[in-house]
């Protein structure tokens, strides 16, 4: 009898959930046609989640813990909000780079500074920017854990920094020791360098304060950007952190459309499925694939163009962001 190949995982999406919590449906569309994708490219994903037992920090000390404990070794890991959706590019550019902690920007639910930026990214002073693999990084005082590629070494060190965990599951009556998990993800730190005492920072802040105590450097691939829950409404399509931060645009930004059989895409499109659906269906980016797909439709079917946007209207077709 002939068995079904088994292949061993070399990515795992770290995905923590907040008690009561759930995932977001665009993000459940996409991780299917995702997945195939990134095996065209020798990536095979898996995804790991864990449900906080209290702060969704335990959930995330809980992901960490098991990463470091896996045999086979799985290579790559990715930390993902429930509600944040990747693309094969963002996936492709973390991977691609040389660094310790690695971030997609997105944008943010709430002002998260006092000049009024929505980024879950901030930016050190002055500014420090690199190329790496094609790529432009910023580093960072921290970054929200929504789309953030860690290496297992970085992992390590900061285990070993922060090992007790469980020391503060005891303080705040939290129970489930499972199994050891490094303490890098709790919410209450003392911020040692302006002496102001103990400071409430969430618990994505707080790792990447201990990431850079460690020595690791934290940064964010800037021309890129994410798509998070609900925040993009009113955000312009093509925004990037790097244009928040007044850095010369990119000429141009890669793209995987070329990767793709847009045919099935036009086809849900042309059957009256909205575009923010086909768009997570087949993994299509808002920062290229999406904008290069139907900018290759508009040239290529262009009966199919003009009924779209006499249905959706071209704004709302560009953006890819209509829901029912």
């Amino acid at each position: 009898m002939n068995r079904p190949a088994v292949i061993t995982p070399n990515l795992v999406f770290l995905m923590p959930i907040r008690p009561g919590g759930a995932v977001d449906h665009r993000l459940y569309l996409a991780m299917p046609a995702l997945t195939r994708r990134l095996a065209t490219h020798g990536l095979y994903a898996t995804t790991k989640t864990c449900v906080g037992g209290g702060p969704i920090a335990w959930a995330r000390a809980q992901l960490a813990g098991w990463y470091l404990g896996t045999e086979p070794r799985i290579e790559h890991a990715i930390w993902l909000d429930a509600d944040v959706v990747p693309t094969v590019e963002h996936v492709r550019a973390l991977l691609a780079v040389d660094g310790d902690v690695v971030a997609v920007p997105y944008p943010g639910r709430v002002r998260t500074t006092g000049e009024g930026s929505f980024w879950t990214c901030w930016a050190r002073t002055p500014l420090e920017v690199r190329e790496d693999a094609g790529h432009r990084l910023v580093a960072l005082d921290g970054t929200g854990m929504g789309l953030v590629r860690t290496t297992r070494g970085a992992l390590e060190a900061m285990g070993r920094a922060y090992p007790d965990l469980w020391g503060w599951c005891d303080l705040l009556g939290l129970t489930g020791k499972e199994q050891a998990a490094p303490f890098v993800f709790n919410e209450i730190l003392r911020d040692l360098r302006d002496g102001r005492g103990p400071q409430y920072q969430y618990e994505d802040r707080s790792f990447c304060w201990r990431a850079r105590r460690c020595g690791l450097r934290v940064e964010a691939l800037c021309d890129m950007r994410a798509v998070h829950g609900n925040a993009d409404i009113g955000f312009e399509a093509s925004s990037t952190f790097a244009e928040y931060l007044g850095l010369p645009k990119r000429e141009t930004v890669p793209s995987a459309s070329a990767h793709v059989d847009l045919g099935p895409v036009y086809a849900d499109l042309a059957a009256g499925h909205d575009p923010a659906t086909v768009r997570t269906r087949y993994g299509l980016g808002l920062e290229a694939s999406w904008p290069s797909a139907m900018g290759a439709l508009r040239v290529q079917q262009p009966d199919a163009w003009r009924t779209l946007v006499a249905r959706w209207g071209e704004e709302k077709v560009l953006q890819g962001c209509v829901l029912h």
